[in-house]
């Protein structure tokens, strides 16, 4: 196993409520290649972090996760973790304040290839993303949409449009990678 980035490069914005669950952290993490969508026109829009965590929640069992967790993190790491962040479950739920926070855990070890690299890392050889999702990308190139609505009026497409749209994503988990050697 390769040396990791630490948690505390690695928290990431905790989630607002999660079925059932209310997560409070006083750490936040943004990934340089996984942008956060506007919200102003759907409510619901969630950001990238949060897509990947419920991703990493249905495609992994708890006892997975828990795996990944424990052969990622140290005992003080997580420990410290632990303490600076409030589960609250909502009565009646089947949920376990512990299964989320290892998730949470867990969901902070997936990047892309190209963020894994950006950080110093690379993925093994022979290894295959652990999960694929649709997430938000950030390009200031004009759309099909503005290319059309310009053609339309006659003008020429504009030359930046700056917008957000999903795309598919390949993530590696932390155990998939390790330190580059240049």
């Amino acid at each position: 196993m390769g040396e990791h980035p630490s948690p505390e490069k690695n928290f990431k914005k905790t989630l607002d409520k999660i079925h059932g669950a209310v997560l409070h952290s006083s750490h936040s993490k943004q990934h340089d290649t996984v942008y956060r969508p506007p919200r102003p026109e759907r409510k619901n829009a969630m950001t990238n972090n949060e897509i990947i965590f419920e991703n990493v929640r249905a495609s992994f069992t708890p006892a997975q996760l828990a795996e990944l967790v424990q052969a990622t993190y140290t005992a003080e790491q997580i420990a410290a973790r632990r303490a600076a962040v409030t589960i609250t479950v909502d009565e009646g739920s089947d949920e376990s304040a512990e299964n989320i926070f290892s998730a949470m855990l867990a969901a902070d070890t997936f990047h892309t290839f190209a963020e894994w690299k950006r950080m110093g890392y690379s993925v093994k050889k022979g290894q295959h993303a652990a999960l694929t999702c649709q997430l938000w990308k950030y390009t200031d190139k004009p759309g099909k949409a503005a290319r059309e609505a310009a053609e339309a009026d006659g003008k020429d497409a504009p030359e930046t449009d700056p917008h957000f749209y999903m795309t598919k994503a390949h993530l590696f988990h932390a155990l998939q990678v390790e330190k580059s050697k240049r």
